[in-house]
């Protein structure tokens, strides 16, 4: 696994591992919002546009909040790999970030099983 991405006061950290089936999995711990969001966009988009990339998995399992343009850059991403052929699934999602996805719908659409 690759070393959390991540700069000095930042709440949010991002590893990224690559597995030789072409599957992408990214993991995100602390807090996705405005201030960090352009991050975990681009490491989304680098990651489907890598043209050996066949899925990507983002792991949420410790994630402790997440606001409106974060859930925004998880359906871009979902968009994005869907253009590309790229299997795109969000996993572990809880607590807050569970309840917040519920919500909206999106816990089916961007489970593994959509």
């Amino acid at each position: 696994m690759q070393p959390a991405v991540n700069r000095v006061g930042d709440p949010l950290a991002l590893t990224r591992s690559v597995a030789s089936d072409g599957t992408v999995c990214l993991a995100a711990w602390g807090e996705i919002d405005i201030c960090n969001v352009d991050r975990l966009r681009t490491v989304i988009e680098s990651s489907i546009n890598e043209p050996t990339t066949r899925c990507l998995t983002l792991d949420l399992a410790d994630l402790d909040y997440i606001d409106s343009m974060g859930v925004s850059a998880l359906i871009g991403g979902l968009r994005l790999a869907q253009q590309n052929g790229t299997t795109f699934a969000v996993v572990n999602p809880r607590g807050e970030v569970l309840r917040v996805l519920k919500i909206l719908g999106l816990d089916q659409v961007l489970s593994p099983d959509a």
